[in-house]
């Protein structure tokens, strides 16, 4: 299993800015939410992590959300529209 310190270079290595999702980061809790996602809500995953993993490491709701949205669409959140007039 890899470090937090090995998954923030991979990140980084990934050209991506910002600080990395606690769900990247956090293997056990990203293997409940997966679990989770089939049966339960989001504001229900997040009572269950708070509860298991404690407020400071659970992933918060918009965080579960945006972690299903680029799982299961590959994006975030979704593939933009084209909102331009120009046809």
């Amino acid at each position: 299993m890899k470090s937090i310190k090995e998954k923030r270079e991979e990140w980084a290595g990934l050209h991506r800015v910002g600080v990395p999702p606690k769900l990247w980061l956090d293997d056990e809790q990203r293997a409940l939410v997966e679990e989770l996602l089939t049966r339960m809500g989001f504001r229900e995953i997040e009572r269950i992590c708070r509860e298991r993993f404690g407020p400071d490491r659970a992933a918060s709701h918009s965080s579960i959300e945006r972690y299903w949205h680029r799982t299961r669409y590959g994006s975030w959140p979704f593939p933009r529209k084209n909102t331009s007039n120009k046809t």
